[in-house]
């Protein structure tokens, strides 16, 4: 009988890791379509914000003071300084939307979502750490 129950041991050994990772494998793809606003049944509004608060930890892991407010000098002039793929106007414009999408949510558009998640993949693939 001892013989007969090692392969299922072995079998469940093995079953458990892999369905794990599947797991963790699926909770990240849904985290990242999250992220990056793919999740079209939630409005604009809030996939623009969820977009912007990952530009904002990207920013933070560059150096940025934690608690620095979009609204601060501090936060365009750390762009400028540390994000060279971002022109002025562009920061500017990435703020206002981030704004817009705060106190202003009916106004948004798919184009305003395609933007936000515009900005994050250049920041994001920006070299310079």
């Amino acid at each position: 009988m001892q013989l007969s129950t090692a392969p299922r041991r072995a079998l469940w050994l093995l079953a458990v890791p892999v369905v794990m990772l599947a797991a963790a494998t699926a909770a990240f793809i849904l985290h990242r379509r999250l992220v990056l606003g793919l999740d079209t049944r939630r409005p604009c509004a809030e996939r623009v914000l969820a977009i912007f608060a990952a530009i904002y930890a990207q920013l933070v892991r560059r150096g940025l003071p934690a608690g620095t407010s979009s609204d601060e000098q501090a936060f365009p002039q750390f762009l400028l300084k540390e994000v060279h793929e971002l022109s002025g106007r562009e920061i500017e414009a990435m703020v206002s939307l981030a704004q817009r999408a705060a106190f202003a949510a009916d106004t948004l558009t798919e184009e305003d979502v395609a933007a936000m998640r515009g900005w994050y993949n250049r920041i994001k693939n920006n070299k310079k750490t």
